[in-house]
């Protein structure tokens, strides 16, 4: 299909009518043995096929028909005008992501050329097969592809990647052409001292196990307020113990070999800034906890299930520490802290941070969140102003 019957197949929708479609079609991925996710399943090989179901059964968890037109009245009022045919390049591997990548610009009231990132060909093909199949009229206004044919042809592109990579696409475009960039983000997670550790080792363990730590969502630091002496030391090995039995449970997927490098360049560079315990010592790189020794070097942060725990001492040693990760905070997940939630969040916005959110809930966003901080529907609009006509001149 090329950009002209994606622009004519946009003119004979209406936003609600997406709406409806977006919805049958997200209950047929979140139902019990859905074929659409065995399909993503059989076809990906970066993540185990237990890790999918097990973050898309609970990252879909609410996005349904109520959350979508919750999402649309409050970002998309009628006299507002989206761009015709925009073009969405998804960069990352996460399916939710994806769909809500794809979901925002249709939801606006535009057709969508949506780019099928190299490392995941297979989420986006079988989520415009799965749209058209339960409504067909809204599946002609998606495409899915190689975008770069059609970018000269957009109103608008929605891109999402490394800050480098967004500042050539801009490069590339007219003016007139309106560009929404989400680029580099990582994550926070901040244990109190009131969080029960059992608890909290096994939500944050479910963080760091969903989609591998492959998503600007998984937490790159994981900070402990210290309560007595070895309290860190302790929450480290129950830490452990849940990541191993992730390992069971959601084993990781496939690492490349550079990626593999990375990982022990990681644990290298762990050690020389000051770290205390390393946690598994003499296995394989499928996960690791790395507790840093207190007023040690900051560390460098976690990738693919390997992570850095960090004891800090107090709420204010907490703000230091999200502060040093402006502009670049994503989520900020929290438990057992006598700060309150209100304090948190103004910490976060300050770093940049767009969410706040319980621990084990941060590979999970509730549909329409603010990404960067910005309405995903509404940052594509445009308003016109209409003033009287019948003002007297003074």
């Amino acid at each position: 299909m090329n950009a002209a019957e994606l622009r004519a197949a946009r003119r004979e929708l209406d936003s609600e009518r997406v709406a409806s479609a977006l919805a049958a079609c997200l209950e047929e991925w979140r139902g019990p043995d859905s074929h659409w996710v065995e399909h993503l399943c059989a076809g990906q090989k970066l993540f185990s096929p237990a890790n999918l179901r097990r973050g898309l059964a609970l990252g879909l968890v609410g996005w349904n028909h109520g959350a979508i037109i919750d999402w649309l009245h409050r970002e998309r009022p009628p006299e507002a005008a989206a761009p015709e045919l925009t073009a969405t390049i998804v960069a990352g591997s996460i399916p939710t992501n994806a769909f809500a990548l794809v979901a925002a610009p249709l939801l606006a009231g535009s057709a969508v050329f949506a780019h099928v990132p190299s490392e995941d060909p297979y989420t986006l093909p079988l989520l415009h097969e799965s749209l058209a199949a339960v409504a067909p009229d809204v599946g002609r206004a998606l495409q899915v592809g190689d975008a770069r044919s059609v970018l000269a042809e957009c109103d608008a592109i929605v891109a999402e990647g490394r800050d480098t990579t967004l500042q050539s696409i801009r490069a590339q475009l007219p003016s007139s052409v309106l560009f929404v960039g989400y680029g580099h983000k990582l994550s926070l997670a901040a244990i109190g001292a009131d969080a029960d550790p059992e608890d909290a080792a096994r939500r944050v363990a479910l963080d760091i196990a969903l989609y591998d730590g492959r998503g600007c969502l998984s937490p790159a630091y994981v900070l402990i307020e210290e309560r007595d002496h070895g309290h860190a030391q302790r929450f480290c090995e129950l830490l452990s113990r849940e990541l191993e039995e992730l390992e069971r449970a959601i084993p990781r997927g496939s690492v490349s070999d550079a990626e593999h490098m990375l990982l022990r360049e990681l644990r290298t560079r762990w050690v020389l800034s000051g770290v205390q315990q390393l946690l598994p010592a003499a296995r394989g790189t499928d996960w690791a906890v790395a507790l840093q020794a207190s007023g040690a070097l900051a560390p460098a942060p976690g990738i693919l299930r390997n992570v850095p725990v960090v004891p800090i001492t107090s709420g204010q040693h907490l703000e230091q520490w999200v502060a040093q990760l402006a502009p670049e905070l994503s989520t900020l997940a929290h438990a057992g802290w006598r700060t309150p939630e209100n304090a948190l969040a103004s910490m976060a916005l300050r770093a940049g941070g767009s969410r706040v959110c319980a621990l084990g809930h941060m590979q999970r966003p509730p549909l329409g969140w603010r990404h960067d901080g910005r309405g995903a529907i509404e940052v594509l609009l445009r308003y016109l102003d209409v003033e009287s006509s019948s003002s007297e001149l003074v």
